[in-house]
């Protein structure tokens, strides 16, 4: 082992350097931390000189998800306020739409015709050729969708016969009939009137109920109900605004606001030949639809046909015209309707008797 006692001792007292400054401890240092990332310039201690009550694990982490929520919406402010701004763009958008929803024409048709029968009213119906007619009903109706009765009288001409006819329908018994040469003949419509109430109930909201509305026609075994409705669709959507199938203006007049609809017959017919096939229960029949089209298309070109209705300033619809004229011959048909609410109906008691009687026959 070597000697140490004869090396040279090293005292630090003793060495010098004549880059060092000796520190003066005089006075107490003050220092400063300054972070170079910016963003913990904001960073501040938490306060400890008070103890604090322990925080549950859940506190601290809805605490920290709030602090992430508060931090994204800052740094995605804009992207906010761009979707903000889509979602009222798109909630006036619709506004637009609703509100043009409601008062177009075809709106403006279902409404009135709603409002219609929603009371009693006095009705002339003529059909006419060149003017002249060739078959009219005027008379009173009387329905109540509450209670889901009728009551109906009229005086029916077709010119070469008259006759008077009644319909009287309630919970116990619903009849229609006609009185010719001092009789009346008298058949049940229970499922006339119940197929009208229920076509009303969904015409009355902006459907359409193609089975009510063909059972009520006599017509079911003839169209398919889904094809019908189908159709019913689409010609809402084309007569509710100007398209190609028809033209549409409005006017003020001195009963209120005047609807004129331009129809266009061969697109109509057209559109049945190209996409209607479906609507036919039979094979034959739309084949024999689309031979006398075809066989007609000149005369169908040619041809004008306008519908035309009024709407009185209280919503109720005052008259309602359809005309068309093909190879100089004008045919119309047209009804007006007045005295809404006020109208009565008198059913006449040798109606009843022959109501009730067949009633306990059938």
């Amino acid at each position: 082992m070597a000697d140490r006692k004869n090396e040279p001792h090293f005292d630090p007292l003793d060495w010098e350097d004549e880059d060092f400054q000796p520190i003066d401890v005089s006075e107490p240092l003050e220092t400063k931390y300054e972070p170079d990332d910016p963003e913990h310039e904001e960073f501040e201690a938490p306060d400890v000189s008070e103890p604090r009550p322990p925080r549950k694990e859940i506190e601290i982490i809805e605490e920290a998800l709030a602090i992430r929520r508060r931090d994204w919406i800052k740094a995605h402010m804009s992207y906010i306020y761009a979707a903000v701004g889509v979602v009222l763009v798109g909630l006036i958008a619709f506004g637009i739409f609703t509100y043009y929803k409601s008062t177009n024409p075809l709106s403006r048709f279902v409404s009135s015709v709603s409002k219609d029968f929603g009371s009693s009213f006095d009705f002339d119906v003529k059909m006419t050729e060149d003017g002249e007619a060739v078959m009219s009903y005027q008379g009173s109706i009387e329905p109540d969708r509450g209670k889901h009765t009728v009551k109906a009288y009229y005086e029916a001409d077709y010119n070469r016969y008259s006759f008077t006819g009644a319909v009287y329908a309630d919970a116990d018994i619903a009849a229609n009939g006609s009185y010719y040469d001092q009789k009346w003949t008298v058949h049940d419509c229970t499922d006339q009137v119940t197929d009208f109430f229920e076509f009303d109930r969904k015409f009355r909201s902006g459907g359409f109920d193609g089975g009510a509305f063909l059972r009520f026609t006599g017509i079911i075994s003839d169209f398919s109900t889904r094809e019908v409705e189908s159709m019913a669709g689409i010609l809402r959507d084309r007569f509710s605004t100007n398209s190609p199938l028809a033209t549409i203006t409005s006017s003020q007049i001195e009963e209120g606001t005047l609807y004129e609809y331009d129809v266009d017959l061969y697109e109509l017919f057209s559109m049945v030949q190209k996409n209607g096939a479906s609507l036919f229960y039979r094979a034959t029949d739309y084949d024999r639809f689309s031979a006398i089209f075809d066989q007609n298309k000149g005369v169908v070109e040619e041809a004008d046909c306008a519908i035309r209705f009024v709407v009185d300033p209280s919503g109720y619809m005052t008259s309602f015209e359809i005309t068309v004229t093909a190879q100089d011959v004008e045919y119309g048909l047209s009804c007006t309707m007045s005295d809404f609410g006020a109208a009565e109906v008198e059913i006449p008691e040798d109606f009843m008797k022959a109501a009730a009687l067949n009633a306990a026959q059938e």
